[in-house]
Protein backbone atom coordinates (compact mmCIF):
# COMPACT_ATOMS: atom_id res chain seq x y z
CA UNK A 1 0.00 0.00 0.00
CA UNK A 2 1.90 2.88 0.70
CA UNK A 3 4.55 5.28 -0.40
CA UNK A 4 4.80 8.23 -3.20
CA UNK A 5 4.17 7.38 -6.96
CA UNK A 6 5.16 10.86 -8.69
CA UNK A 7 8.01 11.31 -6.54
CA UNK A 8 10.15 8.51 -5.77
CA UNK A 9 12.72 8.28 -3.58
CA UNK A 10 16.09 6.69 -2.36
CA UNK A 11 17.46 6.50 1.57
CA UNK A 12 20.81 4.82 1.92
CA UNK A 13 22.51 3.99 5.10
CA UNK A 14 21.52 6.18 8.16
CA UNK A 15 18.68 7.97 7.02
CA UNK A 16 21.25 9.53 5.19
CA UNK A 17 20.74 10.49 1.20
CA UNK A 18 16.93 10.63 0.42
CA UNK A 19 17.21 11.13 -4.22
CA UNK A 20 13.79 12.43 -5.45
CA UNK A 21 13.51 11.64 -8.98
CA UNK A 22 10.68 12.50 -11.45
CA UNK A 23 10.76 8.71 -13.21
CA UNK A 24 11.99 6.38 -10.78
CA UNK A 25 14.17 5.46 -7.61
CA UNK A 26 17.66 4.80 -8.64
CA UNK A 27 18.69 1.50 -6.24
CA UNK A 28 21.79 1.41 -4.17
CA UNK A 29 24.99 -0.09 -6.16
CA UNK A 30 26.95 -2.87 -4.06
CA UNK A 31 29.06 -0.49 -2.01
CA UNK A 32 25.84 1.19 -0.82
CA UNK A 33 24.50 -0.45 2.30
CA UNK A 34 21.58 0.50 3.73
CA UNK A 35 17.85 0.61 2.64
CA UNK A 36 15.61 3.03 0.40
CA UNK A 37 11.88 3.70 0.13
CA UNK A 38 11.07 3.04 -3.45
CA UNK A 39 7.40 3.02 -5.51
CA UNK A 40 6.51 -0.82 -6.97
CA UNK A 41 6.10 -1.79 -3.03
CA UNK A 42 2.35 -4.08 -2.85
CA UNK A 43 -0.43 -3.98 0.08
CA UNK A 44 0.50 -7.46 0.38
CA UNK A 45 -2.91 -9.18 1.94
CA UNK A 46 -5.28 -6.22 1.54
CA UNK A 47 -8.55 -6.84 1.53
CA UNK A 48 -11.29 -3.75 0.09
CA UNK A 49 -11.79 -1.31 2.54
CA UNK A 50 -15.74 0.22 1.96
CA UNK A 51 -16.67 0.89 4.74
CA UNK A 52 -18.74 3.79 5.96
CA UNK A 53 -16.31 5.07 8.27
CA UNK A 54 -13.23 4.89 6.44
CA UNK A 55 -14.52 7.11 3.42
CA UNK A 56 -12.27 9.74 5.44
CA UNK A 57 -9.47 8.08 3.30
CA UNK A 58 -8.68 9.66 0.01
CA UNK A 59 -6.71 9.68 -2.74
CA UNK A 60 -4.39 12.40 -3.75
CA UNK A 61 -4.21 12.33 -7.54
CA UNK A 62 -3.84 14.77 -10.57
CA UNK A 63 -7.43 14.06 -11.81
CA UNK A 64 -8.89 11.77 -13.22
CA UNK A 65 -7.07 8.72 -15.00
CA UNK A 66 -3.88 10.32 -13.92
CA UNK A 67 -3.59 7.41 -11.16
CA UNK A 68 -2.19 8.16 -7.72
CA UNK A 69 0.36 9.55 -6.25
CA UNK A 70 0.18 9.53 -2.20
CA UNK A 71 -3.27 8.72 0.10
CA UNK A 72 -4.18 10.57 3.33
CA UNK A 73 -7.36 11.19 5.68
CA UNK A 74 -9.77 13.78 5.79
CA UNK A 75 -9.46 14.72 9.81
CA UNK A 76 -11.76 17.70 9.26
CA UNK A 77 -14.76 18.96 7.27
CA UNK A 78 -11.86 20.73 4.54
CA UNK A 79 -8.42 19.45 5.80
CA UNK A 80 -6.24 16.51 4.66
CA UNK A 81 -3.57 14.80 6.74
CA UNK A 82 -1.09 13.24 4.68
CA UNK A 83 3.20 12.73 4.45
CA UNK A 84 5.06 15.71 3.66
CA UNK A 85 7.24 14.24 1.18
CA UNK A 86 3.61 13.62 -0.69
CA UNK A 87 3.47 17.53 -1.41
CA UNK A 88 7.61 18.31 -2.43
CA UNK A 89 7.70 19.70 -6.13
CA UNK A 90 4.08 19.67 -6.26
CA UNK A 91 1.61 22.61 -6.99
CA UNK A 92 -1.67 22.89 -5.10
CA UNK A 93 -4.18 23.67 -8.50
CA UNK A 94 -2.39 20.82 -9.92
CA UNK A 95 -3.77 18.15 -7.02
CA UNK A 96 -7.49 16.89 -7.06
CA UNK A 97 -8.46 14.94 -4.17
CA UNK A 98 -10.65 11.99 -4.53
CA UNK A 99 -13.43 10.37 -1.92
CA UNK A 100 -14.77 6.95 -2.95
CA UNK A 101 -13.33 3.30 -2.95
CA UNK A 102 -11.53 2.89 -6.51
CA UNK A 103 -10.33 5.92 -8.07
CA UNK A 104 -11.44 4.30 -11.61
CA UNK A 105 -15.67 3.92 -9.94
CA UNK A 106 -17.90 6.14 -9.00
CA UNK A 107 -16.40 8.89 -6.65
CA UNK A 108 -15.80 12.58 -6.01
CA UNK A 109 -12.85 15.07 -6.20
CA UNK A 110 -12.08 18.34 -4.45
CA UNK A 111 -9.62 21.10 -5.33
CA UNK A 112 -6.69 21.96 -3.03
CA UNK A 113 -5.99 26.24 -1.35
CA UNK A 114 -3.23 25.45 0.25
CA UNK A 115 -0.18 22.78 1.36
CA UNK A 116 1.61 22.58 4.15
CA UNK A 117 4.69 20.24 4.53
CA UNK A 118 5.64 20.47 8.62
CA UNK A 119 8.36 23.45 8.93
CA UNK A 120 10.31 20.71 10.32
CA UNK A 121 10.10 17.85 7.00
CA UNK A 122 13.74 16.89 6.13
CA UNK A 123 13.42 15.25 2.96
CA UNK A 124 17.06 13.69 3.47
CA UNK A 125 16.48 12.41 6.83
CA UNK A 126 12.60 12.02 6.80
CA UNK A 127 12.19 13.66 10.08
CA UNK A 128 9.10 15.56 10.43
CA UNK A 129 6.97 13.26 7.33
CA UNK A 130 4.16 14.59 8.08
CA UNK A 131 1.86 17.31 5.64
CA UNK A 132 -1.56 18.83 5.63
CA UNK A 133 -3.46 19.82 2.94
CA UNK A 134 -7.20 22.49 2.72
CA UNK A 135 -9.76 21.67 0.08
CA UNK A 136 -11.08 24.46 -2.20
CA UNK A 137 -14.58 23.45 -0.94
CA UNK A 138 -15.92 21.11 2.18
CA UNK A 139 -15.62 17.18 1.59
CA UNK A 140 -18.74 15.59 0.86
CA UNK A 141 -21.26 15.54 3.64
CA UNK A 142 -21.92 11.83 3.57
CA UNK A 143 -17.84 11.67 4.62
CA UNK A 144 -17.00 11.91 8.65
CA UNK A 145 -13.77 13.18 9.46
CA UNK A 146 -11.38 10.65 11.57
CA UNK A 147 -9.61 12.61 14.03
CA UNK A 148 -5.96 12.89 14.39
CA UNK A 149 -4.78 11.37 17.58
CA UNK A 150 -4.02 14.18 20.32
CA UNK A 151 -0.98 14.36 22.72
CA UNK A 152 -3.11 13.54 25.10
CA UNK A 153 -3.28 9.53 24.42
CA UNK A 154 -0.26 9.87 22.70
CA UNK A 155 1.81 6.34 21.88
CA UNK A 156 4.14 5.62 24.04
CA UNK A 157 6.68 2.34 24.37
CA UNK A 158 3.35 0.35 26.29
CA UNK A 159 1.82 0.53 22.70
CA UNK A 160 4.64 -2.16 21.29
CA UNK A 161 1.98 -4.54 20.13
CA UNK A 162 -1.46 -2.50 19.37
CA UNK A 163 -2.76 -3.53 16.02
CA UNK A 164 -3.24 -0.81 13.93
CA UNK A 165 -5.16 -1.13 10.64
CA UNK A 166 -3.05 0.80 7.49
CA UNK A 167 -5.64 1.96 4.48
CA UNK A 168 -4.45 3.38 1.31
CA UNK A 169 -5.04 3.25 -2.41
CA UNK A 170 -1.32 2.11 -3.23
CA UNK A 171 0.10 -0.42 -5.71
CA UNK A 172 -1.00 -3.41 -4.62
CA UNK A 173 0.94 -7.21 -5.25
CA UNK A 174 -0.39 -7.66 -8.29
CA UNK A 175 0.58 -4.34 -9.86
CA UNK A 176 -2.91 -2.36 -9.76
CA UNK A 177 -3.65 0.44 -7.85
CA UNK A 178 -6.27 3.29 -7.16
CA UNK A 179 -8.52 0.66 -5.32
CA UNK A 180 -8.88 1.52 -1.97
CA UNK A 181 -7.45 -1.34 0.55
CA UNK A 182 -6.49 -1.94 4.33
CA UNK A 183 -4.58 -4.46 6.44
CA UNK A 184 -3.84 -4.44 9.82
CA UNK A 185 -0.36 -4.95 11.58
CA UNK A 186 1.25 -4.44 14.83
CA UNK A 187 3.58 -1.95 16.77
CA UNK A 188 6.35 -3.65 17.15
CA UNK A 189 9.05 -0.18 18.14
CA UNK A 190 7.78 3.77 19.18
CA UNK A 191 10.77 6.30 19.10
CA UNK A 192 8.78 8.95 20.66
CA UNK A 193 12.49 11.22 20.86
CA UNK A 194 13.68 13.95 18.58
CA UNK A 195 16.87 11.70 17.39
CA UNK A 196 16.77 8.47 15.61
CA UNK A 197 15.97 5.31 17.18
CA UNK A 198 18.12 1.85 16.33
CA UNK A 199 19.52 3.88 13.19
CA UNK A 200 16.46 3.94 11.06
CA UNK A 201 13.54 4.65 12.37
CA UNK A 202 13.06 8.49 12.38
CA UNK A 203 12.10 10.54 15.84
CA UNK A 204 8.54 10.54 16.62
CA UNK A 205 7.86 7.50 14.30
CA UNK A 206 7.01 3.73 14.78
CA UNK A 207 7.58 0.67 13.31
CA UNK A 208 5.66 -2.40 12.29
CA UNK A 209 6.69 -5.80 10.51
CA UNK A 210 5.54 -6.44 6.82
CA UNK A 211 5.81 -10.07 6.48
CA UNK A 212 1.99 -10.67 6.71
CA UNK A 213 1.19 -7.70 4.34
CA UNK A 214 1.27 -3.75 4.74
CA UNK A 215 1.49 -0.29 3.03
CA UNK A 216 3.41 0.02 -0.42
CA UNK A 217 3.62 2.37 -2.98
CA UNK A 218 1.16 4.93 -3.56
CA UNK A 219 -0.12 4.31 0.23
CA UNK A 220 2.30 7.78 1.77
CA UNK A 221 0.54 9.74 3.63
CA UNK A 222 -1.89 7.42 4.39
CA UNK A 223 -3.43 6.70 7.71
CA UNK A 224 -2.38 3.86 10.51
CA UNK A 225 -5.94 3.52 12.50
CA UNK A 226 -5.70 2.35 16.66
CA UNK A 227 -8.48 2.84 18.99
CA UNK A 228 -8.70 4.79 22.13
CA UNK A 229 -11.66 5.41 24.43
CA UNK A 230 -14.31 3.86 21.90
CA UNK A 231 -12.95 6.36 18.88
CA UNK A 232 -11.28 5.82 16.15
CA UNK A 233 -8.13 7.88 15.60
CA UNK A 234 -5.96 8.32 13.06
CA UNK A 235 -2.21 7.57 14.81
CA UNK A 236 0.46 7.43 12.12
CA UNK A 237 1.00 8.78 8.64
CA UNK A 238 3.12 5.99 6.39
CA UNK A 239 6.36 7.26 5.54
CA UNK A 240 8.99 4.82 4.18
CA UNK A 241 10.04 0.94 4.96
CA UNK A 242 11.82 -1.70 2.92
CA UNK A 243 11.54 -1.80 -1.04
CA UNK A 244 9.51 -4.89 -1.28
CA UNK A 245 7.25 -4.24 1.51
CA UNK A 246 7.97 -6.92 2.91
CA UNK A 247 9.91 -6.37 6.26
CA UNK A 248 8.67 -3.10 7.92
CA UNK A 249 8.20 -0.64 8.10
CA UNK A 250 7.38 3.06 9.86
CA UNK A 251 5.10 5.78 10.11
CA UNK A 252 5.19 9.43 11.53
CA UNK A 253 3.13 9.46 14.80
CA UNK A 254 0.39 11.90 14.74
CA UNK A 255 0.09 12.93 18.36
CA UNK A 256 3.94 14.41 18.06
CA UNK A 257 2.41 17.21 16.06
CA UNK A 258 -0.53 18.00 17.29
CA UNK A 259 -0.33 21.38 18.30
CA UNK A 260 0.81 22.10 14.72
CA UNK A 261 -2.53 20.49 12.81
CA UNK A 262 -4.27 22.64 15.77
CA UNK A 263 -2.63 25.70 14.39
CA UNK A 264 -3.58 24.79 10.71
CA UNK A 265 -7.32 23.87 11.63
CA UNK A 266 -7.45 27.15 13.26
CA UNK A 267 -8.38 25.06 16.70
CA UNK A 268 -7.82 25.45 20.06
CA UNK A 269 -8.62 22.25 22.66
CA UNK A 270 -12.17 21.36 23.11
CA UNK A 271 -13.90 22.86 26.60
CA UNK A 272 -16.18 19.52 27.45
CA UNK A 273 -19.02 20.80 29.37
CA UNK A 274 -19.55 24.80 27.89
CA UNK A 275 -22.23 23.75 25.33
CA UNK A 276 -20.20 25.46 22.52
CA UNK A 277 -17.93 24.08 19.86
CA UNK A 278 -14.41 25.57 20.76
CA UNK A 279 -12.48 24.21 18.78
CA UNK A 280 -14.32 24.51 15.78
CA UNK A 281 -14.45 21.02 14.55
CA UNK A 282 -18.45 20.57 14.55
CA UNK A 283 -18.58 18.48 17.67
CA UNK A 284 -19.92 19.95 20.72
CA UNK A 285 -18.64 19.18 24.45
CA UNK A 286 -18.67 15.32 24.60
CA UNK A 287 -19.55 14.74 21.56
CA UNK A 288 -15.56 15.85 20.69
CA UNK A 289 -13.66 12.77 20.39
CA UNK A 290 -11.02 15.48 22.37
CA UNK A 291 -13.32 14.79 25.13
CA UNK A 292 -12.93 11.69 25.49
CA UNK A 293 -10.88 10.77 28.17
CA UNK A 294 -12.46 13.81 30.39
CA UNK A 295 -14.21 13.15 33.49
CA UNK A 296 -16.80 15.11 32.61
CA UNK A 297 -17.77 12.82 29.72
CA UNK A 298 -17.22 9.50 31.48
CA UNK A 299 -20.58 8.09 32.23
CA UNK A 300 -21.44 4.70 34.20
CA UNK A 301 -18.41 2.92 33.54
CA UNK A 302 -19.46 -0.89 32.10
CA UNK A 303 -19.92 -2.05 35.06
CA UNK A 304 -22.32 -0.01 36.66
CA UNK A 305 -24.46 -0.28 33.79
CA UNK A 306 -23.89 -4.40 33.58
CA UNK A 307 -26.31 -7.07 33.29
CA UNK A 308 -26.91 -10.32 34.99
CA UNK A 309 -25.63 -13.67 34.24
CA UNK A 310 -26.08 -16.73 36.13
CA UNK A 311 -24.88 -20.70 35.56
CA UNK A 312 -26.37 -22.12 32.68
CA UNK A 313 -26.68 -18.17 31.30
CA UNK A 314 -26.03 -17.35 27.44
CA UNK A 315 -26.28 -14.32 26.10
CA UNK A 316 -25.64 -12.60 22.29
CA UNK A 317 -24.08 -8.89 22.63
CA UNK A 318 -22.01 -6.46 21.30
CA UNK A 319 -19.37 -4.23 21.95
CA UNK A 320 -20.43 -1.63 19.23
CA UNK A 321 -21.46 1.77 21.26
CA UNK A 322 -20.67 0.51 24.95
CA UNK A 323 -18.59 1.76 27.32
CA UNK A 324 -14.88 2.62 26.61
CA UNK A 325 -13.76 3.43 30.22
CA UNK A 326 -11.44 0.67 30.59
CA UNK A 327 -8.15 0.49 29.07
CA UNK A 328 -5.57 -0.89 31.80
CA UNK A 329 -6.07 -3.89 33.54
CA UNK A 330 -3.74 -5.24 36.44
CA UNK A 331 -3.63 -8.32 34.82
CA UNK A 332 -2.11 -6.95 31.18
CA UNK A 333 1.25 -6.42 32.07
CA UNK A 334 1.77 -2.83 30.49
CA UNK A 335 -0.69 -3.19 27.61
CA UNK A 336 -3.34 -1.35 26.96
CA UNK A 337 -7.14 -2.02 25.84
CA UNK A 338 -8.60 1.20 24.27
CA UNK A 339 -11.66 0.07 22.50
CA UNK A 340 -14.95 0.06 24.20
CA UNK A 341 -16.19 -2.85 26.83
CA UNK A 342 -19.58 -4.74 28.03
CA UNK A 343 -19.92 -6.19 31.43
CA UNK A 344 -22.20 -8.88 32.61
CA UNK A 345 -22.30 -8.97 36.43
CA UNK A 346 -21.47 -13.15 37.96
CA UNK A 347 -24.87 -13.97 39.91
CA UNK A 348 -23.28 -17.41 41.32
CA UNK A 349 -22.68 -18.83 44.44
CA UNK A 350 -19.33 -17.77 46.22
CA UNK A 351 -16.67 -21.09 45.41
CA UNK A 352 -18.89 -22.48 42.64
CA UNK A 353 -16.85 -23.35 39.53
CA UNK A 354 -17.24 -22.00 36.42
CA UNK A 355 -16.46 -21.86 32.96
CA UNK A 356 -17.20 -18.57 31.09
CA UNK A 357 -16.67 -19.05 27.02
CA UNK A 358 -17.13 -15.95 24.88
CA UNK A 359 -16.83 -16.04 21.04
CA UNK A 360 -16.61 -13.17 18.85
CA UNK A 361 -18.67 -13.12 15.71
CA UNK A 362 -18.14 -10.41 14.19
CA UNK A 363 -14.60 -9.95 12.95
CA UNK A 364 -13.27 -7.85 15.78
CA UNK A 365 -10.61 -9.28 18.31
CA UNK A 366 -12.45 -8.96 21.63
CA UNK A 367 -10.92 -10.30 24.98
CA UNK A 368 -12.78 -11.52 28.21
CA UNK A 369 -11.51 -10.23 31.74
CA UNK A 370 -12.82 -11.75 35.32
CA UNK A 371 -12.73 -8.66 37.42
CA UNK A 372 -13.95 -8.19 41.48
CA UNK A 373 -16.59 -6.55 42.19
CA UNK A 374 -15.84 -2.69 43.47
CA UNK A 375 -18.76 -0.95 45.04
CA UNK A 376 -21.49 -0.84 42.57
CA UNK A 377 -18.71 -1.00 40.13
CA UNK A 378 -15.80 -3.30 39.38
CA UNK A 379 -11.89 -3.29 39.46
CA UNK A 380 -9.62 -3.39 36.59
CA UNK A 381 -6.57 -2.86 38.66
CA UNK A 382 -7.66 -5.97 40.81
CA UNK A 383 -7.97 -8.42 37.26
CA UNK A 384 -8.44 -12.09 38.44
CA UNK A 385 -7.97 -13.74 35.18
CA UNK A 386 -8.12 -12.76 31.68
CA UNK A 387 -7.71 -14.45 28.36
CA UNK A 388 -6.43 -12.95 25.53
CA UNK A 389 -6.36 -14.78 22.54
CA UNK A 390 -5.68 -13.39 19.11
CA UNK A 391 -8.01 -12.58 16.02
CA UNK A 392 -11.38 -13.88 16.66
CA UNK A 393 -10.17 -17.05 18.50
CA UNK A 394 -12.90 -17.58 20.99
CA UNK A 395 -11.47 -16.68 25.21
CA UNK A 396 -12.46 -18.92 27.89
CA UNK A 397 -11.85 -18.75 31.91
CA UNK A 398 -12.48 -21.32 34.46
CA UNK A 399 -12.47 -19.88 37.84
CA UNK A 400 -14.45 -20.03 41.08
CA UNK A 401 -16.80 -17.72 41.91
CA UNK A 402 -15.11 -15.20 43.59
CA UNK A 403 -17.07 -14.51 47.39
CA UNK A 404 -17.02 -10.67 47.16
CA UNK A 405 -18.95 -10.84 43.72
CA UNK A 406 -17.25 -10.30 39.81
CA UNK A 407 -18.13 -9.35 36.76
CA UNK A 408 -16.88 -10.77 33.29
CA UNK A 409 -15.83 -7.99 30.78
CA UNK A 410 -15.42 -8.16 27.09
CA UNK A 411 -13.41 -6.13 26.03
CA UNK A 412 -12.38 -4.53 22.35
CA UNK A 413 -8.67 -4.82 21.59
CA UNK A 414 -9.17 -3.84 18.02
CA UNK A 415 -12.29 -3.59 16.55
CA UNK A 416 -15.54 -3.25 18.08
CA UNK A 417 -17.30 -6.53 17.24
CA UNK A 418 -20.81 -9.08 18.35
CA UNK A 419 -20.35 -11.88 20.27
CA UNK A 420 -21.80 -14.33 22.40
CA UNK A 421 -20.99 -15.33 25.90
CA UNK A 422 -21.89 -18.44 27.96
CA UNK A 423 -21.80 -19.55 31.29
CA UNK A 424 -21.42 -23.02 33.00
CA UNK A 425 -20.86 -24.12 36.47
CA UNK A 426 -19.66 -27.20 38.41
CA UNK A 427 -20.37 -30.67 36.34
CA UNK A 428 -22.90 -28.53 34.08
CA UNK A 429 -25.91 -29.62 35.32
CA UNK A 430 -28.47 -30.38 38.81
CA UNK A 431 -26.92 -33.85 40.19
CA UNK A 432 -30.74 -34.31 40.91
CA UNK A 433 -30.28 -36.92 44.55
CA UNK A 434 -27.05 -35.79 46.45
CA UNK A 435 -28.64 -32.47 48.22
CA UNK A 436 -26.30 -30.16 46.63
CA UNK A 437 -26.80 -27.43 44.50
CA UNK A 438 -24.49 -28.48 41.71
CA UNK A 439 -24.47 -25.96 38.89
CA UNK A 440 -24.88 -23.15 41.33
CA UNK A 441 -28.03 -21.87 40.35
CA UNK A 442 -29.55 -21.65 43.80
CA UNK A 443 -32.22 -24.61 42.97
CA UNK A 444 -31.78 -27.76 44.76
CA UNK A 445 -32.14 -31.64 43.34
CA UNK A 446 -36.37 -32.17 42.10
CA UNK A 447 -36.31 -28.09 42.64
CA UNK A 448 -34.30 -27.52 39.80
CA UNK A 449 -35.46 -27.18 36.78
CA UNK A 450 -32.75 -29.68 35.41
CA UNK A 451 -34.35 -32.49 36.80
CA UNK A 452 -38.16 -31.83 35.65
CA UNK A 453 -37.75 -35.25 33.47
CA UNK A 454 -35.81 -37.26 35.40
CA UNK A 455 -37.26 -40.43 37.42
CA UNK A 456 -36.20 -39.14 40.66
CA UNK A 457 -38.58 -35.90 40.62
CA UNK A 458 -41.61 -37.21 38.14
CA UNK A 459 -42.98 -39.77 41.19
CA UNK A 460 -41.54 -42.85 39.74
CA UNK A 461 -38.46 -43.47 41.19
CA UNK A 462 -37.19 -42.42 44.48
CA UNK A 463 -35.47 -39.57 45.28
CA UNK A 464 -32.53 -40.66 48.17
CA UNK A 465 -32.19 -38.40 50.47
CA UNK A 466 -35.80 -36.58 51.54
CA UNK A 467 -37.21 -38.73 53.83
CA UNK A 468 -40.11 -39.27 51.64
CA UNK A 469 -41.21 -42.70 49.54
CA UNK A 470 -41.20 -41.30 46.50
CA UNK A 471 -42.50 -44.24 44.33
CA UNK A 472 -45.12 -45.91 47.00
CA UNK A 473 -43.03 -48.87 47.28
CA UNK A 474 -42.78 -48.86 51.25
CA UNK A 475 -39.23 -48.23 50.92
CA UNK A 476 -37.52 -45.05 51.78
CA UNK A 477 -34.40 -43.30 50.50
CA UNK A 478 -31.85 -45.28 51.09
CA UNK A 479 -33.45 -48.68 51.47
CA UNK A 480 -35.20 -48.43 48.33
CA UNK A 481 -33.68 -50.00 45.64
CA UNK A 482 -33.81 -47.45 43.73
CA UNK A 483 -31.20 -45.96 45.84
CA UNK A 484 -28.66 -48.50 45.16
CA UNK A 485 -25.74 -46.88 44.10
CA UNK A 486 -26.44 -43.29 44.92
CA UNK A 487 -24.53 -40.82 46.27
CA UNK A 488 -26.72 -40.17 48.54
CA UNK A 489 -26.31 -43.79 49.79
CA UNK A 490 -23.51 -44.56 49.67
CA UNK A 491 -21.42 -44.22 52.28
CA UNK A 492 -24.00 -43.78 55.03
CA UNK A 493 -25.88 -47.11 55.80
CA UNK A 494 -25.69 -50.55 54.28
CA UNK A 495 -29.15 -52.04 52.68
CA UNK A 496 -28.96 -55.70 54.33
CA UNK A 497 -29.90 -58.11 51.20
CA UNK A 498 -29.05 -55.67 48.10
CA UNK A 499 -25.70 -58.01 47.54
CA UNK A 500 -23.96 -54.08 47.31
CA UNK A 501 -21.25 -52.77 49.60
CA UNK A 502 -23.85 -49.69 49.81
CA UNK A 503 -22.13 -47.65 52.44
CA UNK A 504 -18.21 -48.58 51.06
CA UNK A 505 -16.93 -49.97 54.32
CA UNK A 506 -15.83 -53.65 52.65
CA UNK A 507 -18.50 -55.78 54.31
CA UNK A 508 -22.37 -56.64 51.99
CA UNK A 509 -25.48 -56.72 53.51
CA UNK A 510 -25.54 -59.16 56.27
CA UNK A 511 -21.78 -59.45 56.97
CA UNK A 512 -21.81 -55.56 57.62
CA UNK A 513 -22.27 -54.70 61.38
CA UNK A 514 -25.31 -51.77 60.20
CA UNK A 515 -27.12 -55.18 59.53
CA UNK A 516 -26.96 -56.97 62.82
CA UNK A 517 -30.74 -55.81 63.78
CA UNK A 518 -32.25 -56.80 59.96
CA UNK A 519 -34.92 -59.08 60.46
CA UNK A 520 -33.81 -60.13 56.61
CA UNK A 521 -29.48 -60.95 58.19
CA UNK A 522 -31.38 -62.84 61.25
CA UNK A 523 -30.68 -66.66 61.66
CA UNK A 524 -32.77 -69.06 60.17
CA UNK A 525 -32.03 -67.50 56.06
CA UNK A 526 -28.71 -68.37 53.92
CA UNK A 527 -27.59 -65.53 52.34
CA UNK A 528 -26.54 -67.16 49.01
CA UNK A 529 -23.22 -65.44 48.15
CA UNK A 530 -20.94 -64.78 51.05
CA UNK A 531 -19.18 -67.77 52.00
CA UNK A 532 -21.18 -68.03 55.34
CA UNK A 533 -23.37 -70.81 56.90
CA UNK A 534 -25.74 -67.76 57.49
CA UNK A 535 -28.91 -70.55 58.92
CA UNK A 536 -26.53 -72.79 60.85
CA UNK A 537 -27.77 -76.08 58.38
Amino acid sequence: MVFQEAYRFCRVGLLAAVVVLAGGCAAPSDSESGWYVATGRPIINGTPDTGQAHMAVVALTYGPGSGVFCTGTLIASNVVLTAAHCLENVQQQWIQVFFGDDVDGVGEYRGVSELLPHPSYNSSTLDGDIGLIRLSSAAPSSVTPIPALPASSGLTSADVGLQVDFSGFGVTEYNTDGQKLHVTGSISYVCNQTTACQGYIAPHGFEYGQSGGGPCSGDSGGPAFIWRGGTEYVAGVTSYGDPQCTQYGVSTMVDAYSSWIGSFLGVGSEVCDNGLDDDGDGMIDCADPDCDLSSVCQGPDACEAAGTLTCGGSVSGTTVGGVAAFSSYGCLNQDTEDGPEVAYEISIAAGTQVTAVMTPTGGGDLDLFLLPAAGASCSPSGCIDASLNGDTSPESITFSAPSGGGFLVVETYNTPSTFTLTVTCGGQVEVCYNGTDDDGDGAVDCDDPDCAADPACDGTQESCGNGVDDDGDGAVDCADPDCTGSPACVGSQEICGNRADDDGDGAIDCADPDCVSSAFCQAGRELCENGTDDDGD
